[in-house]
C-alpha cells in the first residue's frame, strides 16, 4: 500500500496539484487522499471494500492507468485481511481460555457445596413435601368454601330482566303549505380533482457527466428527490451549490433508498453526485426521472441537477 501511495503522491506533486485540487476532481476528501498517499490502509478499515474505488478515481485524475497499481493494491489488501483474521483468532483463543477458567472456578464451588451429608438433603426434601401437601389441602378447602358460599346461590337465583327505556323520537317538521315533511338534503361531495403532478423538463445533458432538469412542483409541499441504488455507490447531495450532511455524504450499499425533501421556497436548485450510475433509479415522489440512454448505466461519476419551480 505504501508503494501505491508513493506513486500517486509523486505524480500529484509532479503535476503541481494540491489535496484540494484532487478533491475538486474526484470528490475524495483531503484526509482520505492523505491516508492513501501515506499507505495507511487501516484508516479505511470500516470501508475497506470501497478503497479500490477511491484509488481508481484518484489514479484516473492523475492520468495513471489503474492496472499499473492493481496488483500491488490487491496484495496489500490481502495482507491486511490476513492480519485482521490472525488477530481475531488470537482474541478468540484468549476469550475461550477465560471462559474455561471461569467454568473451572464454578465447578470447584459446586463441588464444595455438594459436600453436605446426603441424609440432611433427604430430610429437607421430606419437609418440603409435607409443606407442599398442606398448602394444597388449604387451597382445596378455600375453593370448596367459595363454591358453596358464592357460586351455588348465584346459580339458584332467579334472573332479573330489565326493560330499557326507549326514548321517544319526535316527528319530523312539516311544511304547512304542502303538508309534507321537510327533508334536509346533504349535498354530495363531487370533488374529483386529480392530485398535482410534477412537471420535469430536460435542460441539458452531458453524456457520462451530468443531467440538468427544470422541475415544476406545481405547489406540492412534500415533494422528495429519491434514489434507489442498484449497486454500491458514493452519494453526495447539495442545496443551492452547498453540500448537505442530511443525507450523509458517504458510500451506500446496493438496495439503499436515500431521499432529500424538496422546497421550492428555499431551494433554487438541488444536485446529486453519484459514484456510479449502474442500475440506479431516480424519482421525484413516486414519479420516475428518465435518464438518457447514453448515461443510464455510466460506470463512474455523474451529477443530476434539479432547478426547482414552485408554481
Amino acid at each position: 500500500m505504501e508503494e501505491v501511495g508513493k506513486i500517486l503522491k509523486e505524480q500529484r506533486v509532479k503535476l503541481g496539484l494540491t489535496l484540494d485540487d484532487i478533491y475538486e476532481k474526484t470528490k475524495i476528501t483531503p484526509i482520505k487522499v492523505k491516508a492513501i498517499e501515506n499507505g495507511d490502509i487501516s484508516f479505511f478499515k470500516h470501508e475497506l471494500s470501497y478503497l479500490k474505488f477511491y484509488i481508481q478515481y484518484y489514479a484516473r485524475s492523475l492520468d495513471i492507468p489503474y492496472e499499473d497499481l492493481e496488483e500491488s493494491l490487491n496484495n496489500a489488501l490481502d495482507s491486511y485481511s490476513d492480519t485482521i483474521l490472525i488477530k481475531r483468532d488470537e482474541k478468540k483463543i484468549v476469550s475461550n481460555e477465560n471462559i474455561q477458567r471461569r467454568m473451572d472456578k464454578n465447578k470447584e464451588r459446586y463441588n464444595v457445596n455438594n459436600k453436605f451429608p446426603l441424609q440432611q438433603k433427604k430430610r429437607r426434601f421430606d419437609i418440603s413435601s409435607i409443606v407442599l401437601v398442606l398448602l394444597m389441602i388449604v387451597v382445596a378447602a378455600l375453593l370448596v368454601y367459595g363454591f358453596v358460599e358464592f357460586v351455588i346461590p348465584m346459580i339458584n337465583r332467579n334472573p332479573v330482566v330489565e326493560i330499557p327505556n326507549v326514548p321517544e323520537v319526535p316527528d319530523p317538521p312539516v311544511d304547512n303549505d304542502n303538508n309534507e315533511p321537510i327533508v334536509n338534503v346533504v349535498p354530495e361531495n363531487n370533488d374529483n380533482e386529480e392530485p398535482a403532478v410534477v412537471d420535469i423538463t430536460e435542460v441539458n445533458h452531458q453524456i457520462g457527466s451530468s443531467l440538468t432538469l427544470d422541475v415544476n412542483l406545481n405547489g406540492i409541499e412534500d415533494a422528495r428527490f429519491k434514489i434507489e441504488t442498484g449497486s454500491d455507490t458514493w452519494l453526495r447531495f447539495s442545496i443551492n451549490g452547498q453540500p448537505t450532511s442530511n443525507p450523509l455524504d458517504t458510500v451506500y450499499v446496493s438496495g439503499s433508498s436515500v431521499e432529500l425533501r424538496l422546497d421550492a421556497a428555499t431551494q433554487q436548485n438541488v444536485s446529486l453526485r453519484v459514484g456510479t450510475m449502474v442500475n440506479n433509479k431516480f424519482f421525484i415522489n413516486d414519479q420516475p426521472i428518465a435518464i438518457p440512454e447514453e448515461s443510464v448505466n455510466h460506470p463512474s461519476g455523474f451529477t443530476i441537477t434539479l432547478n426547482l419551480i414552485g408554481e
